[in-house]
């Protein structure tokens, strides 16, 4: 049989897309018959759009043929020395539980995007989880400017990241496209249960908890979503509408529908422990079929304890006790409880160590600054004051870290940025620190600031 030496794919019809992989990978030498394969496995892997080039690199930095061909470096070597094409496809977990799929001329991730995927095969032992951060879709139309950056995401500048965790643009492209994986022939109904309607314009619990509902929408399920609170702004109940959520305010309300439609819901996420509390008992009563995810927002016994200990306030110390009995409760009731840390998520297995926790940490669309470093200066913060730690934060940075940068930086700016802004932080207000309080549109002064507090 002739090799690949004497093989050029462009004369097969293939036009100019192998131009310059068929250089890169002349020297392999292969049958025709293989060549031909390779090419058309290269054509469905680069069509499928699921091939994250950086990510693959990233995984043989050194090798000049990866670099300059990866989907070809893949499937000729790749594959055998168990590299993998994207971040939530595990070359060597595949061929481990489809052994089939590695045989003579296949490919585990071909195998995938021919049958895997059809048959609901998993890509990787980590899958379950990393479904739940798929890409970013849908439009929103007439949502103020203040709401948009959260509702409309653009391809380039809108991705979803994790707090917490440093990722590479690679990554993040992973994380983009996770949805591609999701089987939506499996999508279920799945009430959402939170104390009131998200305002991620205001605080971060609202950001994580809008970006979940609009990510489960992307995955193709229905959803309700409960408010306990019957307060709640006209702009912010619109745009979660225009996620396609229905929403339902108060108990009664939640009651009543979950005596007729119980039996359809496949998953009830109940976030923070006051919600779990009201809704855990009529959740588990009505909707037998249901799995519950307590999502814990925060570890409030662990913030309140601290609280007690730095300010002797014996009440906090009592609540820290009762929100301890109930968030070990709600971890024990639920099928899944979700933290925001790993820090937290050992506290709650120190304390019950039997549990299925998982980490879902914030997610925040990620923004380029328009401005070059020269053109900007000072430092900024962002967060709600309804969360007291944020106010004892800045208070202690004004007083304790502010007046040292200021011996080496006299004229550095400190603004603070966030909703309800209690009288001890505006008191702080000078001319080195400016408390702006509540703004609807940030990006200008992330745009403007050189530091991040």
């Amino acid at each position: 049989m002739e090799s690949w030496h004497s093989f050029d794919p462009r004369a097969s019809g293939s036009g100019g897309v192998f131009a310059t992989p068929w250089r890169a990978v002349r020297s392999v030498p292969l049958s025709i018959r293989a060549a031909l394969r390779a090419c058309k496995y290269a054509i469905l892997i680069r069509r499928s759009r699921l091939f994250d080039r950086d990510y693959y690199r990233s995984q043989c930095p050194d090798d000049a043929f990866a670099r300059r061909t990866p989907i070809f470096h893949y499937l000729l070597r790749g594959a055998a020395a168990g590299f993998d094409p994207n971040p939530f496809f595990d070359t060597s977990y595949y061929l481990e539980q489809y052994p089939y799929s590695g045989g003579s001329g296949k490919n585990p991730f071909v195998h995938f995007l021919r049958h895997g995927a059809r048959e609901r095969r998993a890509p990787s032992a980590r899958f379950e989880i990393a479904d739940h951060l798929a890409r970013q879709r849908g439009a929103a139309a007439g949502v103020p400017d203040s709401l948009a950056r959260y509702a409309v995401p653009s391809a380039e500048a809108r991705r979803p990241v994790l707090a917490h965790i440093q990722m590479s643009p690679a990554v993040r492209g992973g994380l983009d496209r996770a949805g591609d994986f999701a089987d939506r022939t499996q999508a279920r109904r799945v009430l959402v249960v939170d104390r009131r309607v998200p305002t991620p314009d205001m605080d971060s619990a609202s950001v994580r908890m809008f970006a979940i509902l609009r990510l489960l929408r992307d995955l193709g399920h229905q959803i309700t979503f409960v408010s306990d609170d019957g307060g709640w702004r006209r702009r912010h109940k619109r745009a979660v509408r225009r996620l396609g959520v229905e929403i339902l305010h108060g108990f009664d309300a939640a009651a009543k529908h979950l005596a007729t439609h119980g039996r359809e819901y496949g998953v009830a996420l109940l976030s923070s422990p006051q919600a779990a509390e009201r809704y855990l008992m009529p959740v588990r009563a009505y909707a037998l079929r249901a799995k519950v995810i307590y999502d814990t927002v925060d570890l409030h016994w662990v913030r309140l304890e601290r609280a007690a200990a730095v300010t002797g306030n014996e009440e906090a110390r009592a609540d820290a006790g009762r929100y301890r009995r109930l968030e070990l409760l709600h971890t024990t009731c639920s099928d899944l409880t979700l933290t925001v840390t790993s820090e937290e998520r050992a506290a709650l297995l120190r304390e019950v160590p039997g549990a299925r926790i998982e980490v879902l940490p914030n997610i925040h669309a990620c923004e380029q600054t328009s401005r070059p470093w020269a053109a900007r200066r000072d430092v900024m913060f962002i967060g709600a004051f309804s969360h007291a730690p944020n106010a004892d934060a800045v208070e202690w940075f004004v007083e304790r870290i502010l007046p040292l940068v200021q011996r080496r930086l006299p004229d550095v700016v400190f603004r603070v940025v966030g909703s309800d802004v209690p009288k001890r932080i505006r008191q702080l207000a000078s001319s080195s620190v400016r408390v702006h309080g509540y703004v609807p549109d940030v990006k200008p002064l992330f745009d403007a600031s050189r530091v991040f507090v």
